[in-house]
């Protein structure tokens, strides 16, 4: 897995959290290294890694960013992820099945990837071509296919734009497979924040210009939008096959 962001912050963000999933022994001891442990906890813990994930968590300056950023930056997280450290219960909670703070399943697959130095992060600006090209190239040179392109809510209007986001994909589709999905979430019509899922997969993607994407990801955006539920969606029928 590959964490790229265009904010140096969100990638130091990804680094420290790698460290400490690499650290931890199981959920309830992730969670207590991520929300509550001091600086000597964390100190103690980098012993037992090697590397770069050593080196971020026995750094002072590491720390005092988390808790600067992480624990005590409340109106960042307030705005975007304000239900993220409440455990949700319930299918309507925020977050549902979803966040891997308590769920065992996610969190062992997530921890599992980071013992594994399977994570890697790296600051990329998806609306400057010769950043996303680069990424590209270097991942073809070191024969890592181009698997599931997960870039969240990026192209919904408060973000970059649909725009923005049918040129990107349309320059990853280049270097992709087939089977290669471009994931995206939106928020659908319904109490607490609900995300729902779609999806278009490269060989989909391959028989379109960036005009006819931009327009799937509008009516895609949409749709989710005026749906009180949760929705998933693969190369959407009522798109593809017209």
């Amino acid at each position: 897995m590959i964490v790229i962001d265009y904010d140096p912050e969100a990638v130091r963000f990804a680094n420290i959290n790698r460290a400490l999933l690499a650290a931890s022994t199981d959920r309830a001891d992730y969670v207590r290294l991520r929300l509550d442990a001091s600086q000597d906890v964390w100190r103690q813990r980098s012993q037992e890694l090697t590397g770069e994930d050593k080196e971020t968590l026995v750094s002072p300056p590491s720390w005092t960013f988390w808790d600067r950023k992480v624990r005590k930056n409340t109106w960042a997280w307030n705005s975007a992820f304000q239900h993220f450290n409440t455990e949700p219960k319930h299918p309507d909670d925020p977050f549902f099945a979803s966040d891997y703070l308590f769920d065992d399943g996610l969190y062992n697959h997530l921890s599992r990837l980071a013992k594994s130095s399977r994570i890697w992060s790296r600051v990329v600006d998806l609306r400057r071509d010769d950043e996303v090209r680069a990424f590209c190239d270097d991942m073809k040179s070191k024969h890592l296919p181009l698997g599931v392109i997960d870039t969240s809510d990026v192209p919904s209007p408060s973000e970059a734009g649909t725009s923005v986001a049918a040129h990107y994909v349309m320059l990853f589709s280049e270097y992709a497979q087939d089977d290669t999905l471009f994931l995206n979430t939106a928020p659908a019509r319904a109490k607490g924040v609900v995300w729902s899922y779609f999806a278009f997969s490269n060989r989909t993607v391959r028989g379109l210009d960036e005009t006819m994407l931009k327009r799937w990801y509008d009516i895609e955006i949409k749709k989710i939008a005026d749906s009180p539920q949760a929705r998933a969606l693969l190369d959407d029928p009522e798109l593809t096959t017209h």
